[in-house]
């Protein structure tokens, strides 16, 4: 069974190490857009908008965490 719900976790799906989300360990579901624009071919893992994404994202909750 598949449950959809909003997350309140507060790491990047990629970091993830839930069982029950299907996102987890999955760095496309990070992307904020809601169509890739990026050249064809090019995966997630190889993505440099998604990288810099993942890289100010993980800044933010550090900075979170020390708040």
């Amino acid at each position: 069974m598949v449950k959809l719900s909003e997350c309140h976790r507060n790491n990047l799906c990629v970091d993830c190490d839930s069982k029950e989300c299907l996102g987890a360990g999955d760095p496309g579901a990070d992307c904020p857009k809601w169509k890739c624009d990026m050249p064809s071919g090019t995966t997630c893992e190889n993505c440099s908008f998604i990288k810099d994404y993942q890289r100010v994202m993980r800044e933010e909750y550090r900075r979170l965490k020390d708040i």
